[in-house]
């Protein structure tokens, strides 16, 4: 395992984490997310990646944002031998969003900003406005 994007989402679980892969290929047995020790699966695997649904952080026994450990199973109970790591986050609240409204096709960008709590500062951070994902900044 090479590495996991994203590495961090919310307490309640359901973020969609992809494994990366390279040098080997994996073969087509069933693999299995271990999360700290505790096996959550089925792992959905694609070419040179692996897809997991990270559980909720209370199904582990855990109710405050921590680091975990990420492994892979192909039989319930062997791990690999190469361990990632995921955080678990506080659930970001948003309060507003001003302006609530602007036109589609303005010939000069809108700035939004976005107030709320438990946002996390990363080179990462976007808004997503329908499909369109711009850059954010944090301050």
């Amino acid at each position: 395992m090479d590495f996991l994007e994203p590495a961090r989402g919310p307490l309640r679980g359901g973020t969609a984490i992809r494994i990366y892969f390279s040098g080997s290929s994996l073969s087509q047995v069933t693999k299995t997310c271990v999360f700290d020790g505790i096996p959550f699966g089925p792992a959905v695997q694609l070419v040179g990646e692996v897809i997991c649904k990270v559980p909720p952080a209370s199904s582990l026994g855990i109710f405050a944002p921590q680091r975990i450990s990420l492994e892979l199973s192909i039989n319930g109970k062997d791990t690999s031998a190469s361990r990632l790591q995921f955080t678990y986050l506080h659930d970001i609240t948003v309060d507003s969003i001003s302006p609530t409204f602007a036109f589609a096709h303005a010939a000069i960008s809108t700035d939004v900003r976005i107030q709320g709590a438990n946002f996390f500062n990363s080179p990462d951070l976007a808004c997503r406005f329908g499909i369109a994902s711009v850059p954010a900044t944090f301050v």
